[in-house]
């Protein structure tokens, strides 16, 4: 699975990919594998479509609704299904990766209705074709302080660059992107690795394997959720 953030900003399409492809140097281009597209902003925001093939119909609708009104299992079950994928009988294994995906998850969950909300950013994105690096997802490999603030191009495959599977957890007042490294707190979750860093602007004040410790817990995620969000200032 590869995650892939597309028009970014609400004013925008804001566009999150979930593409069903391999990590691993492939022939086919990013349109060809099968993917559900979730539109968080535009003109239908709260709306997805699934693509399954060139030419083939796109089933979507709202998912805003189903997830507060209705059951959110069955509407994961239908894209499940959409996507031709079969429905899952039990919860996944816990692995680094989908252990990344549910401390975003929680963390923003207990945020949602926040005066200042938080926003995920994904350290690549695509507009328009062109697609764009984030400093901020350089900083918890070293000190980037001398790195540039601006959007940097970038020539490597999105589905190759281990970057753009970085997911940074900010304040957004303005629900905008983290483009720029100020000297506020942020976390970096690392999707490959579940890599968890606590950011104070261009530092790296701690980082933490998600997978050691969720076993150190018993099996819970709770303690690092909380750390973000303390880190935070929530």
């Amino acid at each position: 699975m590869l995650l892939v953030e597309t028009h970014p900003g609400i004013s925008l399409r804001g566009c999150l990919h979930v593409q069903l492809a391999p990590w691993a140097p492939v022939a086919n281009t990013a349109d060809e594998w099968p993917e559900v597209v979730f539109f968080l902003g535009g003109p239908e925001p709260g709306t997805y479509e699934v693509f399954t093939r060139p030419g083939a119909p796109r089933p979507g609708g709202n998912f805003i609704a189903p997830m507060l009104e209705g059951d959110p299992v069955e509407l994961l079950n239908t894209i499940d299904r959409q996507l031709g994928l079969r429905t899952p009988s039990q919860l996944p294994p816990s692995t680094p990766q989908v252990l990344a995906v549910r401390l975003i998850a929680q963390v923003l969950a207990q945020e949602s209705f926040a005066r200042v909300p938080l926003r995920a950013t994904m350290g690549r994105f695509n507009h328009n074709g062109e697609s764009g690096l984030l400093p901020w997802s350089l900083l918890p490999d070293s000190d980037a302080s001398s790195k540039p603030q601006a959007v940097t191009a970038s020539s490597v495959p999105i589905r190759l660059d281990p970057l753009s599977q970085r997911v940074a957890i900010h304040p957004a007042p303005d629900e905008g992107m983290l483009q720029t490294v100020s000297h506020g707190p942020f976390a970096v979750v690392d999707l490959n690795t579940g890599a968890l860093h606590l950011m104070q602007g261009h530092k790296t004040v701690r980082s933490a394997s998600l997978a050691d410790a969720y076993q150190a817990a018993g099996s819970r995620l709770g303690g690092e959720v909380a750390r973000v969000l303390a880190h935070l200032g929530r």
